[in-house]
């Protein structure tokens, strides 16, 4: 789990503390029935397989702006630091769960990096802390914030006293979605496009969260920067912002058009009739799985699978790719057990960037003596790019 960076006059996060009741402008948690409106749809978490932090979905229902550090290996700033892959987005989740178990999650593609991260606790480093990300489906329900921005490099709306409204996912609240605000008191530019208050609080794992403003013209919030630092004493007053300018605006207009260009196309073929499955042999029953008609590259691989068995752990299940590639899905687990089911299993990272169209197949044999079984159902769905 990423901690929140905070700026080159503080010092690095070293660990969390306890929220403080410090003031008025603490984050407080989102009521469950308000993650449905107003701002709050438009939020949620971003992972990847080494941290996590918070995004907003803006300027199209496929695009999440969010904190670079938060999809940067800056982990003690290694020389060896890079981006990580593997990011995912869960829309305004809310509840204990990690977000990682849910397998609810949407893949991001992209990044489109605003400028290059340098991975360092520096000045320049918060200056350029902001990424955009792209999604092939539409994310938070189909909806999307606007953005505000300014191009000046001393005045901009959060510089202002506008109504604002910081909104995240903390990890030190079990990944509910929690807000400090509204609030009027002023960010003040630093060094580059960060923006500090000494007067509001965010707490550890909003990195990345959106920062609104009210557009009276408009009538709404609009996102005006994503949040990407705070105090070293978790919650209490001290907050960073990067702010959005005509640069960031461009980004998340190219990774828009990019995401509307991208439209991934599927293929689901299925098994018919039934096939069993011969006892007590090293020889795999073949399903042949032909997919056609594909963009080149895969994008996504789902599976679902029906077997009944009085024993599955005689049972080894394997699904192969026309690249030769395999990934194993059931390896004689489930001693004393009968009958295996496998419901839409994502196999896509192990097949992503290989190619789509030939010959897939699903392998499956039974290695040990006394029972035999039959494969009932194949349903496989692979998607292009």
């Amino acid at each position: 789990m990423k901690l929140l960076l905070y700026t080159a006059r503080i010092v690095l996060l070293t660990g969390l503390a306890g929220l403080a009741n410090v003031q008025a402008q603490v984050p407080v948690r989102v009521l469950a029935g308000d993650i449905n409106s107003g701002i709050y749809p438009y939020s949620g978490i971003l992972w990847n397989e080494f941290s996590q932090g918070s995004g907003t979905v803006v300027g199209n229902p496929r695009t999440v702006a969010s904190a670079a550090h938060v999809v940067y290996d800056d982990e003690a700033f290694s020389r060896g630091a890079s981006w990580l892959g593997g990011n995912y987005f869960l829309a305004k989740h809310h509840s204990g769960q990690d977000p990682s178990t849910t397998g609810l999650g949407v893949p991001l593609r992209g990044f489109w990096s605003f400028s290059t991260y340098s991975g360092g606790a520096t000045d320049q480093a918060f200056s350029s802390d902001f990424v955009v990300h792209y999604a092939y489906s539409d994310l938070a329900s189909g909806g999307y914030s606007g953005w505000s921005s300014s191009a000046s490099t001393t005045q901009h709306p959060l510089n202002l006293a506008y109504q604002k409204i910081l909104i995240g996912y903390p990890s030190t609240d079990s990944f509910y979605l929690n807000r400090t605000g509204p609030f009027t008191a002023s960010f003040k530019k630093t060094v580059g496009r960060h923006f500090w208050n000494d007067d509001v609080a965010v707490v550890s794992g909003m990195s990345g969260g959106g920062a609104f403003i009210y557009n009276s013209v408009e009538a709404e919030y609009q996102l005006a920067g994503v949040i990407v630092s705070g105090n070293a004493n978790d919650g209490q007053p001290g907050t960073g912002v990067r702010a959005l300018d005509t640069n960031a605006v461009r980004l998340l207009t190219a990774a828009a058009t990019s995401a509307d260009r991208s439209t991934p196309v599927s293929r689901t073929v299925t098994l018919s009739p039934a096939l069993a499955i011969p006892d007590a042999t090293r020889r795999w029953t073949v399903v042949k799985l032909p997919i056609t008609d594909l963009p080149s590259k895969v994008e996504e691989v789902v599976v679902s699978c029906t077997i009944t068995h009085p024993w599955i752990s005689d049972l080894q299940v394997v699904l192969r790719a026309p690249s030769r590639k395999t990934r194993t899905l059931h390896n004689r687990q489930g001693y004393g057990y009968e009958d295996l089911t496998f419901d839409k299993v994502s196999a896509s990272t192990s097949f992503r960037g290989t190619k789509t169209n030939g010959e897939w197949e699903l392998l499956v044999r039974d290695l040990v003596g006394d029972d035999t079984g039959t494969i009932n159902s194949v349903e496989l769905t692979v998607t292009g790019r």
